[in-house]
Protein backbone atom coordinates (compact mmCIF):
# COMPACT_ATOMS: atom_id res chain seq x y z
CA UNK A 1 0.00 0.00 0.00
CA UNK A 2 2.89 2.63 0.67
CA UNK A 3 4.28 1.48 -2.47
CA UNK A 4 0.98 3.23 -4.25
CA UNK A 5 0.88 5.78 -2.15
CA UNK A 6 4.57 6.62 -2.88
CA UNK A 7 4.07 6.58 -6.99
CA UNK A 8 1.05 8.65 -6.92
CA UNK A 9 2.64 11.24 -5.12
CA UNK A 10 5.56 11.12 -7.62
CA UNK A 11 3.55 10.85 -10.46
CA UNK A 12 1.28 13.93 -9.20
CA UNK A 13 4.20 16.47 -8.27
CA UNK A 14 6.65 15.06 -11.21
CA UNK A 15 3.57 15.54 -13.47
CA UNK A 16 3.21 19.71 -12.03
CA UNK A 17 6.82 20.28 -12.36
CA UNK A 18 6.64 18.73 -16.04
CA UNK A 19 3.85 21.43 -16.40
CA UNK A 20 5.51 23.69 -15.42
CA UNK A 21 8.38 22.96 -17.18
CA UNK A 22 6.50 22.65 -20.13
CA UNK A 23 4.73 25.95 -19.77
CA UNK A 24 8.21 27.57 -19.39
CA UNK A 25 9.15 25.76 -23.17
CA UNK A 26 6.49 27.13 -24.36
CA UNK A 27 6.65 30.63 -23.25
CA UNK A 28 10.14 30.29 -25.25
CA UNK A 29 8.19 29.32 -28.28
CA UNK A 30 5.85 32.42 -28.02
CA UNK A 31 8.29 34.93 -26.23
CA UNK A 32 12.01 33.83 -26.64
CA UNK A 33 14.14 33.61 -24.40
CA UNK A 34 14.10 37.26 -23.66
CA UNK A 35 10.94 37.58 -23.32
CA UNK A 36 11.24 39.87 -26.50
CA UNK A 37 8.60 38.56 -28.69
CA UNK A 38 11.62 36.95 -31.06
CA UNK A 39 11.07 33.14 -30.18
CA UNK A 40 9.83 30.32 -33.05
CA UNK A 41 6.39 31.89 -33.25
CA UNK A 42 7.51 34.95 -34.24
CA UNK A 43 9.51 33.47 -37.18
CA UNK A 44 6.25 31.00 -38.59
CA UNK A 45 4.52 34.58 -38.56
CA UNK A 46 6.84 35.83 -40.51
CA UNK A 47 6.87 32.90 -43.03
CA UNK A 48 2.97 33.96 -43.00
CA UNK A 49 3.58 37.55 -43.94
CA UNK A 50 6.19 36.74 -46.49
CA UNK A 51 3.85 33.34 -48.27
CA UNK A 52 0.94 35.87 -48.41
CA UNK A 53 3.29 38.71 -50.86
CA UNK A 54 5.05 35.44 -52.55
CA UNK A 55 1.13 35.01 -53.56
CA UNK A 56 0.28 38.48 -54.28
CA UNK A 57 3.22 39.12 -56.91
CA UNK A 58 2.47 35.09 -58.18
CA UNK A 59 -1.10 36.50 -58.82
CA UNK A 60 0.36 38.83 -61.17
CA UNK A 61 1.63 36.18 -63.57
CA UNK A 62 -0.18 33.08 -62.90
CA UNK A 63 -4.13 32.42 -62.56
CA UNK A 64 -5.21 33.19 -59.07
CA UNK A 65 -6.66 29.14 -59.25
CA UNK A 66 -3.30 28.03 -60.04
CA UNK A 67 -2.39 24.83 -58.21
CA UNK A 68 0.39 26.51 -57.15
CA UNK A 69 -0.99 29.39 -55.10
CA UNK A 70 -3.41 26.99 -54.01
CA UNK A 71 -1.02 25.13 -52.40
CA UNK A 72 0.57 27.78 -50.37
CA UNK A 73 -2.74 29.51 -49.38
CA UNK A 74 -3.58 25.92 -48.25
CA UNK A 75 -0.44 25.51 -46.35
CA UNK A 76 -0.56 29.39 -44.90
CA UNK A 77 -4.20 28.32 -43.40
CA UNK A 78 -2.90 24.73 -41.81
CA UNK A 79 0.18 26.81 -40.06
CA UNK A 80 -2.28 29.37 -38.92
CA UNK A 81 -4.59 26.50 -37.85
CA UNK A 82 -2.40 24.26 -35.93
CA UNK A 83 -2.49 23.93 -32.30
CA UNK A 84 0.49 22.31 -31.35
CA UNK A 85 4.30 22.63 -31.92
CA UNK A 86 4.75 19.74 -33.51
CA UNK A 87 2.02 20.37 -35.97
CA UNK A 88 3.10 23.90 -36.60
CA UNK A 89 6.43 22.64 -37.45
CA UNK A 90 5.23 20.45 -39.82
CA UNK A 91 2.93 22.79 -41.44
CA UNK A 92 5.93 25.42 -41.47
CA UNK A 93 8.00 22.44 -43.51
CA UNK A 94 5.40 22.14 -45.44
CA UNK A 95 4.72 26.02 -46.56
CA UNK A 96 8.23 26.17 -47.43
CA UNK A 97 7.90 23.15 -49.47
CA UNK A 98 5.05 24.87 -51.06
CA UNK A 99 6.53 28.19 -51.55
CA UNK A 100 9.61 26.60 -52.93
CA UNK A 101 7.39 25.27 -55.84
CA UNK A 102 5.86 28.33 -56.78
CA UNK A 103 9.66 30.47 -56.40
CA UNK A 104 10.37 27.99 -58.91
CA UNK A 105 7.23 28.39 -61.28
CA UNK A 106 8.11 31.99 -61.10
CA UNK A 107 11.71 31.65 -62.44
CA UNK A 108 10.17 30.42 -65.72
CA UNK A 109 8.32 33.50 -65.97
CA UNK A 110 9.10 36.88 -67.08
CA UNK A 111 8.44 38.84 -64.15
CA UNK A 112 9.24 42.90 -63.96
CA UNK A 113 12.13 43.86 -61.90
CA UNK A 114 10.64 45.18 -59.14
CA UNK A 115 8.95 41.80 -58.65
CA UNK A 116 12.43 40.00 -59.37
CA UNK A 117 14.04 41.50 -56.26
CA UNK A 118 10.25 40.50 -54.15
CA UNK A 119 11.27 37.18 -55.11
CA UNK A 120 14.54 37.14 -54.55
CA UNK A 121 13.74 38.57 -51.02
CA UNK A 122 10.96 36.46 -50.51
CA UNK A 123 13.67 33.49 -50.89
CA UNK A 124 15.98 34.83 -48.45
CA UNK A 125 13.50 36.16 -45.61
CA UNK A 126 12.03 32.32 -45.68
CA UNK A 127 15.51 30.73 -45.88
CA UNK A 128 15.87 33.15 -42.88
CA UNK A 129 13.78 32.05 -40.70
CA UNK A 130 14.22 28.17 -41.08
CA UNK A 131 18.02 29.00 -40.52
CA UNK A 132 16.80 30.72 -37.25
CA UNK A 133 14.41 28.75 -36.09
CA UNK A 134 16.82 26.20 -36.12
CA UNK A 135 19.49 27.71 -33.72
CA UNK A 136 16.68 29.23 -31.55
CA UNK A 137 16.90 28.74 -27.98
CA UNK A 138 13.60 27.29 -27.88
CA UNK A 139 14.95 24.58 -29.11
CA UNK A 140 17.82 23.91 -26.55
CA UNK A 141 14.74 24.12 -23.71
CA UNK A 142 12.93 21.47 -25.52
CA UNK A 143 15.91 19.54 -25.42
CA UNK A 144 16.32 19.87 -21.52
CA UNK A 145 12.05 19.06 -21.16
CA UNK A 146 12.62 15.90 -23.50
CA UNK A 147 15.65 14.97 -21.41
CA UNK A 148 13.69 15.04 -18.20
CA UNK A 149 10.94 12.88 -19.75
CA UNK A 150 13.11 10.54 -20.96
CA UNK A 151 14.29 7.13 -17.83
CA UNK A 152 12.84 6.66 -14.42
CA UNK A 153 10.68 8.14 -13.09
CA UNK A 154 9.80 10.82 -16.13
CA UNK A 155 8.43 7.92 -18.67
CA UNK A 156 6.29 6.85 -15.95
CA UNK A 157 5.46 10.30 -15.01
CA UNK A 158 4.85 11.82 -18.49
CA UNK A 159 2.74 8.54 -19.12
CA UNK A 160 0.60 8.92 -16.41
CA UNK A 161 -0.02 12.51 -17.30
CA UNK A 162 -0.42 12.22 -21.10
CA UNK A 163 2.42 14.86 -21.23
CA UNK A 164 3.85 14.90 -24.45
CA UNK A 165 7.69 15.61 -25.83
CA UNK A 166 8.25 19.42 -27.24
CA UNK A 167 8.83 19.37 -30.85
CA UNK A 168 12.55 20.77 -32.21
CA UNK A 169 12.31 23.30 -34.81
CA UNK A 170 15.94 22.49 -37.03
CA UNK A 171 16.66 22.67 -40.71
CA UNK A 172 14.36 20.21 -42.33
CA UNK A 173 15.65 17.24 -44.26
CA UNK A 174 13.93 18.11 -47.21
CA UNK A 175 14.81 21.69 -46.81
CA UNK A 176 14.54 23.29 -50.34
CA UNK A 177 16.85 24.59 -52.74
CA UNK A 178 18.23 27.81 -52.56
CA UNK A 179 19.27 29.55 -55.74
Amino acid sequence: MLAVVVVGAISIRGGVDLRARRTETARVFDEGANGDGLGIRYDLDTQVAVTHNLMTVAKRYLPENDDGILAVDEARERLLMAKDMRGMYEDSVSLLQCADALLSRLSDVEVSEQDARYLRGFTTDLHSTEVTMAADVYNEAAAVYNKLLEGFPGRMIAFVNQIEPAAFFGLAESSYERK
